[in-house]
């Protein structure tokens, strides 16, 4: 049987297209053209190379698949998370990915302005209670 793709970088790169509208830093965004998940992060199929599930086949978001497929020396496992510096759900550019930790992730959603929460106004003032006395 032969494969579609030689690699799974090779299929990241035939399965995004560039978008010079957006960019991070100079560098325009790659966006993926595949299939999406519901909250807009794109979607790739990959399949298990060993342990139990050897074999089977799981979806996962496709810029984590592109982080760990661009960039072999970072190691993206289940407690880590894979930010956009770009804030694109879509993009699979590796220069606009960062891994981390979720914490690093929502520090960096609070301070560009695009956490919601029912306890700051948008000034970032806090909510008085209802029944301050």
């Amino acid at each position: 049987m032969n494969k579609k793709y030689a690699s799974m970088r090779e299929r990241i790169l035939k399965n995004s297209r560039m978008n010079l509208k957006q960019s991070y830093n100079g560098i325009p965004c790659r966006d993926w053209t595949g299939s999406k998940f519901p909250n807009g992060y794109g979607r790739i199929s990959v399949r298990f190379k060993r342990g139990p599930r050897k074999g089977q086949v799981k979806s996962t978001q496709a810029h984590r698949e592109s982080k760990k497929a661009l960039n072999s020396t970072v190691r993206v496992g289940s407690k880590n998370v894979v930010r956009h510096l770009c804030n694109r759900p879509i993009c699979v550019e590796e220069r606009h990915l960062l891994g981390g930790i979720q914490k690093h992730n929502v520090r960096q959603c609070v301070d560009e302005g695009r956490h919601k929460t029912p306890f700051r106004r948008k000034n970032g003032e806090r909510h008085a209670a209802k029944n301050a006395t």
